[in-house]
């Protein structure tokens, strides 16, 4: 009988999935149908809930990259982005001593490439280089005055910008913007003196090429530089990669081909430095003019990124248990409805739509949106663990109902319960709802289905922003609960 119990169960569980009650009263459902000698009784719960909008605190946000956004951009609603970062470089660069031509460089130059930008490509934007004073440690987050590492007085070059190279023209824009199997990335070139150039290059020349024996002493001859943007608004680019070129001729020899004597000729060759991950690149995001997001709204809930401004929602779970008792949990469903996007020149994507990140890099990434206790962010991030299903959660936005919604969180809920011991009272759970960037790879499984495992997570670090609804039953959890019990 307790087999035939538990299908029965489940064929009522199945059928109170199908219920939409937006009541904030409980119910018993189906007793009048069930067996006399083990009664399955079923509660159906609707609850409206409140949140509030929070900054995230900058030292929570982890962002080790080599990518980052440069730029500035300005919303009327959300404020302003800004991106700037500070990096070293990897001591990989290799001159041809014996080749060169008066043993000195001809120019150095930084180069900032992407392929993807935000906002307006015709935006006239400046960026300036400055030095570094000191190498950069490797603490990730967000909560550091970069500027504080970098001689502001001493600036190594500037150089006025637009996203789009006004140089190539339209159709030949056109045609490499559609031709995905070929897109080159651009890039920004800022000039750095000739000096600079000079110094690695006569580092290069000592006994054992002098600090390029590693990334450490490097640091330590060339702490690397800040990269400020100085001027404009508009457009941010996503930078992918940074390097700086160092130009010099050399001698080459090839036969004549009329002769067929060897024939000296004098070309133009470079060598690189490189962001790469072995060493340190650290983003400066810089959140402006965003005030009245944080202020108390009963009706709205605003996520941006990368700058750390998220929805906290209260769950009150002494409500719950003094509703529920102690039957147990069969599914708690949680729904945040949003708002439309903006149809504007201003209009930024929304965050967790399940799209790939990084489309030119080789990890496969996508953007999710993470449900999780305020208290557990910081081991969440520090560890790039992924959703367990029990204290964290992924969903994806759903255009069609317009909303993030999370299926099942009966765990996490009856997880908070159980916490609580006999002589505390019960306090009200806080969830953070976090945009992630999730990386997964491909598997197949026996019978030759693909699917995808997700292995890492971390903050999402490209623009972003929505505004999510709450009250008149926008903002609601859905549970049901179950107990089996005789006459």
């Amino acid at each position: 009988m307790k087999t035939k119990s538990y299908l029965f169960l489940s064929l009522i569980l199945g059928l109170v999935g199908l219920s939409t009650s937006c009541d904030d009263t409980i119910d018993s459902i189906g007793s009048g149908i069930q067996p006399g000698d083990n009664k399955i009784t079923v509660f159906d719960m609707s609850l409206d809930i409140q949140g509030k909008t929070v900054r995230l605190g900058l030292d929570s946000i982890y962002a080790k990259s080599t990518s980052c956004l440069f730029g500035r951009f300005d919303h009327p609603v959300y404020g302003s982005i800004k991106g700037e970062f500070a990096c070293q470089f990897y001591p990989s660069a290799a001159f041809e001593i014996d080749s060169m031509v008066k043993n000195e460089i001809d120019s150095i130059q930084l180069k900032l490439f992407f392929y993807n930008y935000y906002g307006d490509s015709l935006a006239p934007m400046e960026a300036s280089v400055y030095p570094l004073i000191k190498p950069l440690d490797d603490n990730y987050f967000l909560n550091t005055n970069l500027m504080e590492y970098a001689d502001s007085n001493s600036p190594l070059g500037k150089k006025a910008y637009t996203a789009r190279d006004l140089t190539i023209s339209d159709s030949l824009n056109n045609a490499n913007n559609n031709n995905v199997s070929y897109i080159i990335p651009k890039s920004v070139t800022i000039n750095l003196p000739k000096k600079l150039g000079q110094e690695i290059l006569e580092e290069y020349k000592k006994g054992n090429n002098g600090a390029f024996v590693s990334a450490d002493r490097f640091a330590e001859f060339f702490p690397g530089v800040y990269v400020a943007s100085t001027f404009g608004e508009g457009c941010l680019l996503d930078v992918s990669q940074s390097d700086i070129y160092i130009y010099y001729e050399r001698e080459r020899t090839k036969p004549s081909e009329y002769t067929g004597k060897d024939t000296v000729y004098i070309e133009t060759a470079f060598t690189t430095l490189e962001v790469t991950k072995e060493v340190v690149l650290r983003p400066n995001y810089i959140s402006q003019d965003d005030e009245n997001l944080l202020q108390e709204d009963k009706d709205k809930l605003y996520i941006k990124t990368p700058a750390g401004v998220f929805p906290k929602i209260t769950i009150p779970l002494s409500q719950i248990v003094d509703s529920i008792g102690n039957r147990k949990f069969s599914n708690v469903q949680l729904k945040i409805s949003a708002y439309p996007k903006e149809n504007d020149k201003y209009s930024w994507n929304f965050p967790g739509t399940g799209e790939s990140v990084g489309v030119f890099q080789l990890e496969k990434a996508r953007s999710k949106m993470l449900l999780i206790e305020a208290d557990s962010v910081l081991n969440f991030f520090n560890q790039q663990k992924i959703a367990d299903n029990l204290t964290s959660y992924f969903t994806t936005y759903n255009s069609l109902t317009q909303s993030y919604t999370y299926n099942n969180i009966a765990n996490m809920i009856q997880n908070a319960i159980n916490k609580k011991s006999e002589s505390e009272s019960y306090k009200d759970m806080e969830l953070l709802l976090i945009p992630v960037t999730v990386s997964y790879y491909d598997e197949t499984d026996s019978y030759g289905n693909p699917y995808t495992v997700d292995y890492a997570a971390s903050h999402y670090l490209y623009p972003s922003a929505v505004t999510l609804k709450q009250g008149g039953n926008n903002l609601k959890i859905q549970i049901v609960a179950a107990e089996i019990g005789g006459n």
